[in-house]
């Protein structure tokens, strides 16, 4: 896993320098743990929420190790006409079944964990947050 780590470290640095843009801080301090969760605790029915939005690269990144997105996709970062761009996105039908770009997405999270259990499916639901999100305030009450 060390050396995955350090590659991926390595490939995000790259991603972000081309495209000249991203937030370093929030991807690098999401990658390992975006790393780990899905090369060693999601199964195949599992979901996966990106609700920290910035964190993109991090995790464009991590389906790249998976194979899930290829050298010449990651090029395309934050490029026009792009379904890699700063805040993932649903048309990009990987792992995204919700966008990322509000916060409090993780939400959501709970109504698909939910609704997994009342069909008798299986899997388990994963949501990464942000501290600005356990900052803010549920929709509807301000």
């Amino acid at each position: 896993m060390k050396d995955l780590v350090r590659e991926a470290r390595l490939r995000l640095l790259k991603m972000h320098f081309e495209s000249g843009v991203g937030h370093i801080g929030g991807n690098l301090s999401s990658l390992e743990l975006l790393l780990t969760l899905h090369h060693r605790v999601m199964r195949d029915n599992d979901q996966f929420i990106l609700s920290k939005g910035h964190a993109a690269g991090a995790l464009y990144v991590t389906l790249w190790s998976l194979g899930r997105l290829s050298e010449e996709q990651l090029a395309t970062f934050h490029k026009d006409h792009t379904k890699l761009g700063a805040i993932p996105c649903p048309t990009l039908s990987l792992t995204f079944p919700l966008p990322s770009a509000a916060l409090a997405w993780a939400r959501s999270g709970r109504g698909l964990a939910l609704g997994k259990r009342l069909r008798g499916q299986p899997g388990r639901v994963f949501c990464l947050m942000s501290d600005g999100e356990w900052n803010e305030a549920p929709t509807g009450s301000r």
